[in-house]
């Protein structure tokens, strides 16, 4: 309890976010039932301080779920059916990147906008529009627009991948389509821009780095490794990574946070700073860095854990990596206790706790064995280790949600990370000489043309290779199958934690 706090923290904090959305106000009444005998309990023994902590965080996720599910009296999903095949004249302000939908039979331009006013009554909530009628949009405009409110339109209602679900986490609860003759006006905006602003301007800049020396779909691809976005990739090849069980991939993960915050500390170093204000401006950069990429779930865990690192270098103290991803699922679901539901975030915590955990254990026995010490051998073996860790992590909830399980990811992976690694580096140099020296990026831009190109081909020979079928999995057998899981490890590390003890307090022979 005392070696990793945060993780203690978040159990219980996620444990009374699922009650207050399972119960909802009986559990909060509950636990003011039963909080006081704690407390009477903590008075007389200290033993039952830390129950009574981490009962006080139970109450504090239950009530904070229950708080997020509440909405105001002129929230448009209060009175939406009002509004129902009506031409409304809305007045809002939009709160996302727009971005265009191609496909289907009229091309759109998509983005999220926060309502002020609908037919000049005050509304609040947040639309998904869909504006056929082009024209250029930023965010932060201010828009009158004349169209029609309506529910998202979800192909599986109420099934485990409903996009209406999905858009409810993400505070969208209608879409609002504005036709191309309809009215549109753009509107003064008094504010300045906001920092959310700037980042993604800087974001829609370095996005262009890329089209100019990369082909459509390898701009797209690269976009999405490294600034965020997903939009521009192709069909095809996304559905290659989705197949292969590589899909985390092509998300900003923890490798590009780590290779960022590295080149940054270096860079600062060249400079003579000292330590502590060398950290505080990679903290800066990266928290830039975290807002230009959207801060999504991975980018925002991904963030917390290399801020958590640079800041130990401050402290001079050894940082917890279970610690440090507990920290950043405790600050997101704070944030928004919505997002525990959100099938991305599962995924990411999952797998990086699967790393932390699993990957040693598969690795302690062949530590020992000869022909396992030659450098290259071992490289092989840890790359092995890391992702049978993350398929053995993230096999309940891919079975659970999506109905299949990938095999073959666990052979594809050994080549395609260590290769999708240099194609970060790569990425970041291209970005970092075409803001500098254009004629510079061109070398590197042709490395990463040829690098990304054999990694999708390789996906692609392997996606042809069936997956297995596990559409019959309920909510049971998933949280039986992570039960198992976390007795495993926690059986494991004890009978480790057991033998090194029993070997220290064990007699030297004379």
């Amino acid at each position: 309890m005392t070696h990793r706090p945060a993780v203690w923290i978040l159990l219980a904090f996620t444990g009374g976010v699922v009650s207050g959305n399972v119960l909802g106000v009986p559990a909060l009444l509950g636990l003011l039932v039963i909080f006081p005998f704690f407390m009477l309990a903590a008075r007389r023994s200290r033993r039952w301080l830390i129950p009574l902590g981490l009962a006080f965080v139970f109450f504090i996720g239950a009530f904070d779920a229950w708080d997020a599910g509440l909405l105001p009296l002129n929230h448009i999903a209060q009175r939406l059916d009002d509004f129902k095949g009506r031409s409304c004249a809305v007045v809002c302000r939009v709160a996302s990147s727009p971005r265009w939908q191609l496909n289907g039979l009229s091309p759109k331009k998509m983005f999220l906008c926060d309502i002020e006013t609908i037919n000049d009554e005050v509304w609040q909530g947040r639309v998904q529009v869909h504006l056929y009628c082009g024209g250029d949009v930023a965010y932060g405009d201010r828009l009158r627009v004349t169209g029609k409110i309506a529910r998202p339109y979800d192909p599986a209602p109420g099934g485990r991948n409903s996009y209406s679900a999905y858009l409810k986490r993400q505070g969208v609860y209608a879409f609002l389509h504005v036709r191309k003759n309809a009215l549109r006006e753009a509107l003064p905006v008094n504010a300045s821009p906001s920092l959310e602003a700037v980042a993604l301007s800087c974001r829609e800049y370095l996005q262009g780095i890329f089209r100019k020396y990369l082909s459509p779909g390898e701009a797209g691809l690269m976009n999405a490794m490294l600034l965020g976005p997903r939009d521009d990739i192709p069909p095809y090849v996304y559905d290659v990574f989705r197949k292969t069980g590589t899909a985390h991939i092509i998300a900003i993960s923890g490798m590009n946070m780590t290779l960022t915050a590295v080149g940054l500390m270096l860079i600062l170093g060249m400079f003579n700073m000292p330590r502590g204000v060398r950290a505080w401006v990679a903290v800066a950069i990266l928290g830039f860095y975290s807002l230009m990429a959207g801060n999504g779930p991975p980018v925002a865990r991904s963030a917390i854990m290399a801020v958590a690192v640079i800041l130990s270098f401050v402290i001079e103290r050894e940082s917890d990596a279970m610690n440090g991803l507990a920290l950043a699922g405790l600050i997101l679901l704070a944030i928004d206790p919505r997002q525990f539901h959100d099938v991305g975030l599962q995924l990411s915590f999952v797998c990086v706790a699967s790393l932390i955990l699993l990957a040693p254990l598969i690795l302690k026995p062949l530590e020992d064995v000869p022909w396992c010490q030659t450098p290259w051998v071992w490289s092989l073996i840890e790359s092995g280790a890391v992702t049978l860790a993350a398929f053995i992590g993230s096999a309940g909830i891919l079975a659970y949600d999506f109905g299949y399980l990938s095999p073959i990811g666990l052979i594809v992976n050994l080549p395609v990370i260590p290769l999708m690694a240099i194609v970060t580096a790569l990425g970041f140099l291209v970005l970092a000489f075409g803001l500098l020296l254009p004629f510079m990026a061109v070398p590197f831009a042709l490395c990463l043309k040829a690098v990304l190109n054999v990694c999708v081909a390789v996906l692609g020979a392997a996606s042809r290779v069936p997956v297995i079928r596990c559409d019959g999995m309920n909510g049971f057998e998933m949280l039986l199958y992570y039960l198992i899981l976390a007795g495993g490890i926690f059986f494991f590390y004890y009978r480790q934690r057991f033998h090194s003890r029993a070997f220290i307090d064990k007699p030297l022979p004379l």
